[in-house]
């Protein structure tokens, strides 16, 4: 369950970035808010990239997303580019 939320950033069409804190596990999770639905950025990532991320901190039109995160354990900021699907 999901213990709070705390926005960050917003875009013209209404996607909302925040992180989502999870007191019972003491972990921050970047999460994105889009058509009334959370969605971990984690769960948008493959699974062996070797990525937690762990805050967004801001998203602009084109939807890109950046934040910071660990990779392979260390902390570094990422950026997210939507890819088209067909």
């Amino acid at each position: 369950p999901i213990d709070s939320v705390f926005g960050i950033a917003q875009v013209a069409y209404r996607k909302i970035l925040s992180k989502d804190h999870k007191t019972y596990h003491n972990n921050e999770y970047a999460v994105l808010w889009e058509d009334g639905k959370l969605h971990y950025l984690n769960d948008l990532i493959p699974r062996d990239s070797s990525w937690d991320l762990i805050c967004a901190e801001d998203i602009n039109d084109a939807g890109q997303i950046v934040g910071w995160g660990l990779f392979r354990g260390e902390e570094r900021g990422f950026v997210m580019t939507p890819m088209e699907v067909d």
